[in-house]
């Protein structure tokens, strides 16, 4: 069955979600004054959140649910891994958050967890130039491999390692940015590089690198490759702010089941956002189609096997207390299925 478009936004949407508010709150059985006090501290809320250039939220005119009964204000990351640092340093109140950035937060981190969503595996690539005569994982030992360490590049590095029984004192890695990946491996000082990103990957297979290998191939990448839903203690602790974060991931979730209705849509605004045509905008889609928000018990099971994956290569020195990062207060504002 197909969706149909939420009606289109009017100066008036933003009364009417008040009122709507109101009536669930009147409904809870609050006197008529508390409840017009509640509303109106919620339109005194601003959520500052995090935010990349195609984040699924600039969408959420599209699909009807932009005009929140509370401020928001993005806070823009120039890459997704610098997303945990800036959480742990207050710059923003609420966000995703990689799993395998959540392994290297530091011990007294006031980050906090809840729920999982996992990534398309398949659009994270092991690619080689085409004609080097890598034709299997099997002939990367010595080779030079590009990677972006702390992220799920790294992650897909050590388990394509451990499928072949290779160690990283056997291969040389180097750790670049992606773009800077890209760039590499189109000079030739790498023969191998894993990316997982539109722009990168378009430029890797336009200057002739071809896929040895995805990201799907691997079972422990593909399971517990993803992120969760991260916020800062202080934000937990506004009460105010946890409403307009509940609220917030209602209207995400209504954006992707529309995102999922009109994927060219989506694909053709990140195709020009990016310069790439739409169909490999859809066939590298980093999004699962539907998206599951699972359990925190999920979240926290697939996070310790990520630090258990880094600990074994040596990429960190201990395992991490990763329990203290779970948050019942967080993961009680999760859309309930």
């Amino acid at each position: 069955m197909r969706l149909s478009p939420l009606p289109p936004l009017h100066f008036s949407r933003r009364r009417m979600l008040t009122h709507a508010l109101a009536t669930a709150l009147l409904a809870a059985g609050l006197p008529l004054r508390a409840v017009q006090a509640k509303a109106a501290d919620l339109a005194a809320v601003t959520l500052r959140i995090s935010s990349s250039k195609d984040d699924d939220a600039t969408f959420f005119a599209d699909a009807g649910v932009a005009d929140t009964p509370y401020k928001v204000r993005y806070v823009r990351l120039r890459q997704a891994s610098l997303g945990s640092e800036a959480l742990n340093a207050g710059s923003y109140d609420f966000g995703a958050q990689s799993n395998i950035s959540s392994v290297f937060l530091p011990p007294r981190s006031p980050v906090r967890l809840a729920g999982f969503v996992g990534f398309a595996p398949a659009a994270f690539k092991v690619y080689v130039r085409r004609g080097s005569g890598i034709t299997s994982t099997a002939a990367i030992k010595g080779r030079r491999i590009g990677y972006m360490r702390g992220g799920p590049l790294h992650l897909l590095l050590i388990e394509l390692l451990k499928q072949e029984k290779l160690t990283l004192d056997e291969v040389r890695p180097i750790a670049l940015s992606a773009h800077d990946s890209a760039s590499a491996f189109l000079a030739g000082d790498l023969d191998v590089v894993l990316a997982g990103m539109f722009a990168p990957s378009y430029q890797i297979e336009q200057g002739g690198g071809e896929i040895l290998v995805l990201g799907d191939h691997y079972p422990a990448f593909a399971r517990n490759n993803g992120s969760s839903f991260a916020a800062h203690t202080q934000t937990l602790a506004d009460p105010r702010k946890c409403e307009a974060i509940a609220d917030y991931l209602r209207r995400l979730q209504q954006t992707w089941q529309w995102l999922d209705e009109y994927q060219d849509r989506w694909a053709a605004r990140l195709a020009k956002l990016y310069g790439v045509p739409p169909a490999f905008i859809v066939r590298h889609r980093p999004r699962p189609r539907p998206t599951p928000i699972l359990s925190s018990a999920e979240g926290r099971v697939r996070l310790r096997a990520v630090a258990d994956a880094f600990f074994q290569a040596g990429a960190i020195p201990a395992l991490p207390d990763l329990d203290r990062l779970w948050s019942p207060t967080l993961d009680a504002l999760l859309p309930k299925t």
